[in-house]
């Protein structure tokens, strides 16, 4: 995918223990929604988090909530605007969601939640926010990564056990396009007028 380049701006925190047995954590037996609110209609005077849920879909029941501070901008929305990941197979405890203009007008973070508490296991503070929504892939010994796309214009191919980038590139613009993932190609579209398609090797 391109060069290894971490985001050296700011950096991640985590605090998984990787090795352990990552499937034996399971929601018990239910349905549930995991999600988040955007920070628009409260305006300036209002809570400026954004509250991320898990909810039992058969009973209406907030599980648990995790809020991120968001700050205000009455022209573009901050807060949750992406799908979240729900993690399968090593990463099936986790949910992860992508919060946008967390610590500034053009700054996100994203969130990796264990599904049972809702504690948070890490957190990677970006230096441009994201509308995308994260994606997962397996590899073909059944590793797991994940892929995003942010403001700036660039793709993270990511450790989901982490948060930590393993190699990013330059899709020329501003990307809210969640990618698209089929056998080892991506396919994403930009604000640089170009569909992307790139090979994951």
């Amino acid at each position: 995918m391109g060069r290894q380049h971490p985001d050296r701006a700011l950096g991640s925190r985590h605090r998984r223990r990787l090795g352990r047995d990552h499937g034996a954590r399971r929601d018990p037996q239910g349905v549930f929604l995991y999600h988040g609110n955007t920070l628009d209609k409260r305006g300036e005077a209002g809570d400026k988090h954004t509250n991320l849920r898990k909810i039992n879909a058969l009973t209406g029941e907030i599980v648990w909530q995790y809020d991120v501070a968001t700050s205000y901008d009455k022209a573009i929305n901050g807060g949750l605007l992406a799908t979240p990941l729900l993690g399968q197979g090593e990463i099936s405890d986790l949910v992860i969601f992508n919060v946008s203009k967390t610590t500034g007008a053009k700054a996100g973070t994203m969130v990796a939640l264990d599904k049972l508490t809702g504690k948070m296991v890490w957190e990677r503070s970006m230096g441009r926010y994201s509308w995308s929504s994260p994606v997962a892939i397996t590899s073909t010994d059944g590793h797991q990564y994940a892929i995003m796309c942010d403001s700036g214009g660039t793709m993270h191919l990511f450790d989901p056990n982490t948060g930590e980038d393993l190699s990013t590139v330059s899709l020329g613009k501003n990307t809210e396009a969640s990618p698209a993932v089929y056998g080892n190609m991506i396919v994403v579209a930009s604000y640089d007028k170009k569909i992307w398609g790139i090979k994951i090797s």
